[in-house]
């Protein structure tokens, strides 16, 4: 689980803690129903955040295979590795970078958001910008212009 899902479980918990032990001075009855509110919200917090991994992973995967056969259509007979940028959260568009084995020194970052697949920089794996590549007369043999 990720630092922040945690701090924001632990916030949860404390808030509804708070609510729960003020509800010792209310009638019985509203202080079972407080209860039982309490706990579905803090059970629903902690079983998103327990289903949030899988769920950033299946999106990764399945972005992986569209960029995996994008690559194929438009680079047939090369070879590439495709890694995730880690991301913990589930977002509208995912950030794959990809390393071609004929330009292994040069990462290659695209985007996919629905069905659209673009490239959106690329920098070495020494650290240079991709301004830097260029300005040192470097030609990306992958570069693609995307037409936004």
């Amino acid at each position: 689980m990720y630092p922040t899902s945690i701090i924001i479980i632990v916030y949860v918990f404390v808030i509804l803690a708070i609510v729960s032990s003020i509800s010792y001075f209310l009638k019985p009855f509203i202080r079972k129903l407080i209860w039982s509110v309490s706990g579905t919200i803090l059970i629903i917090v902690i079983g998103y955040f327990a289903l949030l991994p899988i769920l950033v992973e299946s999106q990764t995967n399945e972005a992986i295979g569209k960029l995996n056969t994008y690559l194929t259509t438009i680079y047939p007979n090369e070879k590439w590795e495709i890694n995730d940028t880690d991301d913990d959260e589930l977002k509208t568009t995912v950030e794959l970078h990809v390393i071609f084995e004929n330009e292994y020194e040069i990462v290659y970052a695209y985007y996919i958001k629905d069905e659209k697949i673009g490239q959106s920089d690329f920098w070495s794996q020494s650290g240079e910008s991709s301004e830097e590549l260029i300005t040192k007369g470097f030609e990306p043999i992958h570069l693609e212009v995307d037409e936004k």
